[in-house]
């Protein structure tokens, strides 16, 4: 099983609470920023999108698992932030219905990827949250995830204690997008 890699950290949450903003800002702090999946698999995502559950679920993985051999690569002294990793992977196929047993199934996959120092789970006030989608322009899949947001969340939760993740919570409600960059800016330190 890997150990923890000290520079790696990822930003983990629903769409719509703010991600995306926040990962450019770590970006222009020399953050380097890896994206689940990685650009090398973005070609083969139409097809996985509209799959079998499983393949869809293995290709994702496999896209977690090669963000985690790339942030190995990172000289130790730079920090790297996963644009999304392991419990988005894990929260987002079991709440669409992927059998438990599928999970463990993959376990030796899970158990060999790097793990980051902390996770950060960005959250916001669910009306904030839904003015922000409409904002940006929601997309089919902001769209057909509504209904299974609730266990996407929920999940973020159990995979990060069954994993031993750390995990801390950033409400991003009532902070401006430099504030939370810069509160994650010392939490990485």
């Amino acid at each position: 099983m890997p150990t923890e890699l000290a520079n790696l950290f990822a930003i983990e949450g629903l769409d719509g609470v703010g991600k995306s903003t926040i990962v450019a800002g770590l970006a222009e702090r020399h953050f380097t920023v890896l994206a689940t999946p990685p650009t090398s698999f973005k070609k083969f995502r139409p097809f996985f999108e509209h799959t079998d559950l499983r393949l869809r679920f293995l290709y994702y993985l496999l896209g977690v698992y090669s963000a985690g051999k790339q942030a190995r690569r990172v000289p130790s002294w730079e920090k790297v932030i996963s644009d999304r990793y392991l419990l988005t992977t894990l929260s987002a196929h079991e709440a669409m219905g992927l059998p438990v047993h599928w999970i463990d199934l993959c376990k030796p996959i899970i158990h060999n990827i790097a793990v980051p120092t902390n996770t950060f789970l960005v959250t916001c006030d669910e009306t904030e949250r839904m003015r922000r989608m409409t904002r940006r322009g929601a997309n089919s899949i902001d769209l057909s995830n509504l209904r299974i947001n609730n266990k996407i969340h929920k999940g973020y939760i159990k995979w990060a204690e069954r994993l031993n993740h750390r995990l801390t919570l950033v409400d991003t409600t009532n902070e401006s997008p430099t504030d939370t960059i810069s509160k994650l800016v010392r939490l990485a330190r």
